[in-house]
């Protein structure tokens, strides 16, 4: 069957200063999508630290433990293909709430801000 694809994206952000520590965001996916396929991150503001960590889990499961922000980064050199843009993940969409853990090795010495994009799929509606 075909599949309809979607993007989420959310904006994590964290001022100046903010002390080193794990922080969580909850995020409710788009519940007219059936699963999350891929992650990944684009980086606005570095927050002035050379890596932080990045983790994704709900009441239940721990989809991604907290992992180098590196591997969740979308590689823009793969152009358009989803499959090398995305790391891939397997998720529950339908208005299912998961938990974004940004870890923090050391305070923030400037703004940190990104984005995380969920692949959202479904199949394909019959018109």
């Amino acid at each position: 069957m075909e599949k309809e694809y979607t993007y989420q994206s959310e904006t994590i952000s964290y001022p100046n200063a903010h002390a080193a520590g794990s922080y969580f965001k909850e995020i409710v996916l788009d519940s007219s999508y059936e699963r999350c396929t891929g992650i990944a991150i684009l980086e606005s503001q570095t927050g002035g630290i050379p890596a932080f960590r990045i983790g994704l889990n709900d009441k239940d499961n721990r989809y991604i433990s907290a992992v180098h922000k590196d591997l969740l980064k979308s590689d823009k050199a793969a152009g358009l293909d989803v499959s090398k843009r995305f790391l891939p993940v397997n998720i529950k969409a339908q208005g299912h709430k998961v938990k974004v853990a940004t870890v923090l090795p050391a305070p923030l010495a400037s703004d940190l801000e990104y984005d995380i994009v969920f692949l959202l799929e479904r199949d394909k509606q019959k018109v």
